[in-house]
Formats: C-alpha cells, sequence, structure tokens
C-alpha cells in the first residue's frame, strides 16, 4: 500500500455574537454539497440570494445590503419568514448580512458575488431521536467509544459498551464506525471497526459482536519543507517546520469516519486500524517561523488512496504563505504579508469594542494579492463601518484553496465548520494559510 499526494473553514452561526450557540452537533454528516448553486459566468446581471439560520432557527427581519463593486447600492432588503432575501445584481458585488443583538452586532460581507449564488449562513437545527446502542465490551484501560456516522451517533462519548445513538430524522441506515481510545490524554488508540449498511430503523442498535481492529502502522514523511521551497527573498527564517497529521478513514457511503494517530514530528510513524476504508483523508499542520518572528502556518487535508505510507511534498502547494497577520483599518481595508502566489480565497473575522457594543467584521472574498478593500456600508447601516479607535482584534484570518474555488465555498450548502470534509474524492486537497 502506499499513500502519496496532500490535503481547513470555520462556522457559520456558531461565530455570531454571545447568544449564538455551539454549531450544530447532528452528527459528522457533511456531505459533498459544493456544487448546490451553478453561478452564473455570464456577465450579464441576475439574482443573488442569501438564506440565514440562526440559533438553529431560519432568521426573517434582517437587513442584507446588495451593493456592486463600487459601492454603489443595489438594493437594501430584509430576510422574509424563510431567511432569505434576494437582489437582482451584476457579477463582482457584495452582499452584507447585518445582525444587530444588545451589546453584539455581526456583519457579515461576501464580495465577489456572482448572478446564481445561493449564500446560505447558518444552518436550522436537525431532528434527532434516541435510540439503545450496544457496543463490545473491552478491557482496556479508561476507554472511551467514539461512534460516527451520516444519520448521528453518540453524543456525548459513550465511556461504557452499552450507549444511546443520536439517529437523524428521516434516515434508516447508514455505514458506522465505531472507535476505542484512551479517556483522555495522552492519546492511546485501541482500535476501532466499521459495519457497512447498519438498519437504524428500530430501537436498538447491536454492534456488540463486531471485531476491532488494532493501530497499524502508516508512515509519515514530509518533503521540500521551508526554506528548500520558498528563496532566500521571502523573508522567511531557515527554521525546521514542525507538523502534526490526522488520519481519517471511510467507508461504504464516503461519510463514516475514524479520526486516527496525531503525531508531533515531520516524519514519523503514526498507526491507524485498518478498518476496511477505501480512502483516508489526512490533516497536516505545517508551522515555521518568519524573520519577524511570526508563526506562519498551513493546513492541509486531503483525500488519499488507504496505504502504509503518507507523503506530503510542500513544493506542491501553490498557496501564498503568509508572514504578517491581516490588519484592518478605519478605511476598511485589510493588508497582510505573503509570499509570492495565489489562494482562491479569503476567511477573514475581526472584532472591535466599543463603548456600548462588541462590532464582529466577517469576510469571504476571492483572493487578490495581500490587501482587500471591504464594502463601505450605507446609511442607516454606516454607524457599522470600521472608524478611528476601533482598534479591531484579528479572531482568524487566512488563505485558502480547495476543489471548485471560491464558487464553491461561497455556495456551499452546509456547515462550513465542516467544509474540509466535502473531501470524498481521491486527490482532492484543501489548503488553508494563516499567521499565528
Amino acid at each position: 500500500m502506499s499513500i502519496s499526494g496532500l490535503s481547513l473553514g470555520c462556522g457559520d452561526g456558531a461565530a455570531l455574537g454571545p447568544d449564538a450557540g455551539p454549531a450544530n452537533d447532528r452528527a459528522d454528516a457533511a456531505s459533498d454539497d459544493r456544487d448546490a448553486a451553478t453561478p452564473d459566468a455570464s456577465g450579464e446581471p441576475g439574482p443573488v440570494t442569501i438564506t440565514v439560520a440562526l440559533d438553529g432557527q431560519l432568521a426573517p427581519d434582517l437587513p442584507v445590503v446588495f451593493q456592486n463593486a463600487d459601492d454603489s447600492v443595489v438594493a437594501i432588503e430584509t430576510t422574509d419568514a424563510s431567511g432569505t432575501a434576494t437582489a437582482t445584481m451584476a457579477p463582482g458585488g457584495s452582499l452584507s448580512l447585518i445582525i444587530a443583538r444588545p451589546g453584539h452586532d455581526s456583519i457579515l460581507s461576501v464580495l465577489g458575488v456572482r448572478p446564481g449564488d445561493h449564500i446560505r449562513f447558518g444552518r436550522p437545527d436537525p431532528v434527532f431521536s434516541e435510540i439503545d446502542l450496544l457496543l463490545p465490551p473491552t478491557s482496556e484501560p479508561n476507554p472511551r467509544y467514539v461512534v460516527l456516522s451520516r444519520c448521528g451517533g453518540s453524543f456525548p462519548l459513550p465511556t461504557t459498551p452499552n450507549a444511546r445513538f443520536r439517529r437523524l430524522d428521516g434516515c434508516t441506515n447508514a455505514d458506522v464506525v465505531v472507535g476505542l481510545a484512551q479517556n483522555g490524554l495522552p492519546f492511546q488508540d485501541y482500535g476501532a471497526f466499521a459495519v457497512a449498511n447498519v438498519d437504524l430503523s428500530g430501537s436498538v442498535i447491536d454492534l456488540s459482536a463486531a471485531p476491532f481492529a488494532p493501530p497499524t502502522p502508516v508512515s509519515l514523511t514530509l518533503t521540500n519543507t521551508p526554506p528548500t521551497i520558498i528563496g532566500g527573498d521571502t523573508g522567511l527564517a531557515a527554521t525546521t517546520p514542525t507538523a502534526g497529521v490526522w488520519l481519517q478513514g471511510g467507508v461504504g457511503d464516503s461519510i463514516a469516519r475514524y479520526e486516527g494517530a496525531i503525531t508531533p514530528t515531520a516524519n514519523d510513524t503514526a498507526k491507524i486500524p485498518d478498518i476496511g476504508a477505501s480512502h483516508i483523508q489526512a490533516r497536516t499542520n505545517v508551522l515555521f517561523t518568519s524573520a519577524q518572528g511570526r508563526t506562519s502556518v498551513l493546513y492541509v487535508y486531503e483525500t488519499v488512496a488507504v496505504a502504509a505510507t503518507y507523503a506530503l511534498d510542500i513544493a506542491s502547494l501553490s498557496i501564498p504563505i503568509m508572514t504578517q497577520p491581516a490588519t484592518l483599518d478605519a478605511s476598511a481595508v485589510v493588508t497582510w504579508s505573503q509570499t509570492a502566489g495565489a489562494a482562491d480565497w479569503i476567511e477573514g473575522y475581526f472584532r472591535s469594542r466599543r463603548e456600548t457594543t462588541v462590532l464582529d467584521r466577517i469576510v469571504w472574498a476571492p483572493h487578490q494579492g495581500s490587501s482587500l478593500a471591504l464594502p463601505v456600508l450605507p446609511e442607516p447601516h454606516a454607524a457599522h463601518n470600521p472608524r478611528p479607535g476601533d482598534s479591531p482584534e484579528i479572531l482568524y484570518f487566512r488563505l485558502a484553496d480547495g476543489p471548485g474555488g471560491y464558487d464553491a465555498y461561497r455556495n456551499f450548502d452546509g456547515d462550513r465548520v465542516l467544509f474540509e470534509r466535502s473531501l470524498w474524492n481521491a486527490g482532492e486537497r484543501i489548503v488553508y494559510s494563516s499567521v499565528l
């Protein structure tokens, strides 16, 4: 067996102020919804739509500002009972969703929209029911079971073989993956198994006779790490990167996963149980230090065939490496430092603390160089624009590459916390570049 090649997103409603709540724990149920909308490339004006859910519910009565690329206003609409607002506009403009809560306002600006776009922000809560789950007993010390499928799983993680399974209503069968590990740190993998096409329609799921497959070695290698591929004129110091790799496997319906070994070094041997998966998803974090003393990081997700070796060639990544963090000034311009190259899109999240409120500014945009002008909002929403004295902090900012590019990310019909888990075709890769 051999794995060669290479392969992150932040959430939607989970990042919206003190009452937004955590992301849905609906299961590890992201599917490949990257083609949910097909933007029109003709250049003619057309409909651009956004649908919003907050706190697990579709959100009406929220203002949405639709603007052309020069910030002229196309329309100011409010979301209807289905949480949806639409305007007809030319390619290249923006929409800004405004969420005002007591003491905490949030603005989502999506730049570079195109006719045919359907932006989805947040997800309505799914409906679950609970059924009994019987797991294999174990003599391993201090065990913790991880049970996942596209139809649900066990939350919180069970520590005994008699557990409960939260089943997504309407789901009647799915592959189920069960992992067993030490409950706590340090991480110790006891094994895993997968059962294909499990009947979930009854009141009990009996997996008690399934055997655990023990962890088996997987060789991990990084090649062409900086400064080899960076060169001497980029401001990156000649330091040795560190890396951690997560290996995940899927079976059958390409949804169930098992999270395997975590390794702290660039060249190491991990272990992951053989659960009969046809592929694994590898996540690699590569960190290195810039000449200015900042820590740059690449997050790489990739789906590859199951094999005994996994090799990541840093030279195969075309994404720029950020060398200085982004800043947002009072003229609504974001700037940062990066090496040469091009990414597909940008994700940013800035927070300003004003006298009586917190103001969050979230932005998705196509990547074009090392600066970005945010839409300047018109009245009656101009108070949400950056202003002198804001001193916004960066909650996150990163460059991104992925299958389908910015069109796919912008129109993703799912929770963007799980965007990278839409990688289910061999060789697909998502890469993020950021500065810690």
